[in-house]
């Protein structure tokens, strides 16, 4: 084959291969498909100027080759064009019929204008690299309606906590001074207004009732309100006392003023009233038994004398009076009587009596002990405290010697 010949078929080689090149590039380029596109956006911190966001695209490339995605923004603006944010994503290259991540912090501020819904536009190019030499790009463009719903969503709304001391005592109740601690865990300040408190007890009984007008919590801070009130006896019985905060928060986020309503409750164990009922004083309780002798018996009249220190009106309840024999500290009964329920006022001394007549037959020695011992008066019952189920066991013991009877 002579020189000539082999020229004409090197070209004609070079200029078939490019026909092929060129059909394989057309018909790839023509087969490109664009990425599916997914968005995810968090807000990770909320200050009063701006509020910081995390985007995350997640990116799936359907395509038999490698795209490359380039000048990725999102640019989010209000309905009336006022620019919000603007927020710029790196550049990534997705391998074929793979899947990628790629995220971004920005921050976006309102500038004292109206939270409402606002446009979020991701724009874009995703491009193919063929044959070393040429490059196609595809640009993209999606637009998310985004609802601030989220926003109001991220702020926390204050918590109380709710303590209380018991001091003072009147007939109606327990004095109480409370404190509620209203607590703020926001990054921003907020303002709480026409703010209403309930303290209530389990039993449905509404304790006392307070208002307040205004009160700024600072970030991350809180904030003390003192209550007081009469806590009736009655909460006295069982259950927990609860405190319920009631309110509007008034908040400046992202550069916009919201008002926020809320509502949250606290509460704490009811005390056992009886463990400070005394404060230090001391109930003073004796008996006393005066006996005369009698053709049936021995009549015995037992006195049962109390005086109340407190300024919580008692109840005698239960109380049983019992005269015991004693041989050998063996107990025999010899008599028994219920006193009926009495009130025992505030600072002030009841006096309870009972009659018994002791036969004779009851002083005769026992064969194995001979003579009694002892005499035992025994006074059992309980102090109920005003008109509670608060109960005050009570258990006193007397002793008379049978000698005052001349019995040996």
């Amino acid at each position: 084959m002579t020189m000539g010949k082999k020229i004409i078929l090197v070209i004609l080689a070079i200029f078939l291969a490019n026909i092929i090149g060129t059909i394989i590039l057309i018909s790839t380029v023509n087969s490109i498909q664009a990425p599916e596109v997914t968005i995810d956006i968090t807000i990770s911190k909320i200050t009063e100027d701006t509020i910081t966001i995390e985007a995350r695209l997640s990116i799936d490339n359907p395509n038999s080759f490698p795209i490359i995605l380039e000048n990725m923004l999102i640019n989010a603006s209000s309905p009336k064009g006022d620019n919000i944010a603007l927020i710029s994503l790196p550049n990534a290259i997705v391998g074929q019929g793979q899947q990628k991540t790629i995220t971004s912090v920005g921050s976006m501020g309102f500038n004292r204008k109206e939270l409402s819904t606002f446009h979020s536009r991701i724009t874009g190019d995703v491009g193919v690299t063929l044959f070393g030499f040429f490059t196609k790009t595809i640009p993209i463009r999606v637009l998310l309606i985004t609802n601030p719903t989220a926003f109001v969503e991220a702020v926390q709304a204050p918590s109380i906590y709710f303590d209380a001391d018991f001091s003072d005592f009147t007939e109606e109740g327990v004095l109480f001074n409370g404190t509620i601690w209203i607590d703020n865990q926001n990054d921003f300040s907020m303002s709480l207004e026409h703010t209403e408190i309930q303290i209530e007890h389990t039993n449905a009984i509404n304790v006392s009732d307070f208002s307040f007008s205004s009160q700024r919590i600072p970030p991350k801070s809180n904030i003390p309100i003192y209550v007081n009130g009469t806590a009736y006896y009655t909460i006295f019985n069982q259950g927990m006392l609860s405190a319920t905060i009631n309110g509007n928060a008034s908040v400046l986020i992202g550069g916009v003023n919201m008002s926020i309503p809320f509502a949250s409750t606290a509460s704490m164990k009811v005390p056992d009233l009886s463990t400070f009922l005394l404060n230090g004083e001391h109930l003073i309780i004796s008996l006393s038994a005066d006996f005369d002798l009698t053709l049936q018996g021995l009549n015995a009249t037992v006195g049962f004398r109390l005086y109340n220190p407190t300024k919580i009106p008692l109840a005698a309840n239960n109380l049983t009076l019992i005269i015991y024999r004693l041989d050998d500290t063996v107990p025999t009964v010899l008599a028994q009587d219920t006193l009926t329920e009495c009130p025992i006022p505030p600072l002030n001394e009841t006096c309870l009596q009972s009659q018994f007549t002791l036969p004779y037959i009851s002083f005769i020695p026992k064969i194995n002990s001979g003579f009694p011992e002892w005499f035992q008066l025994s006074l059992t019952g309980d102090f109920l405290i005003a008109n509670t189920t608060q109960r005050i066991p009570v258990t006193l013991n007397g002793y008379i010697s049978p000698r005052i009877f001349n019995i040996p």
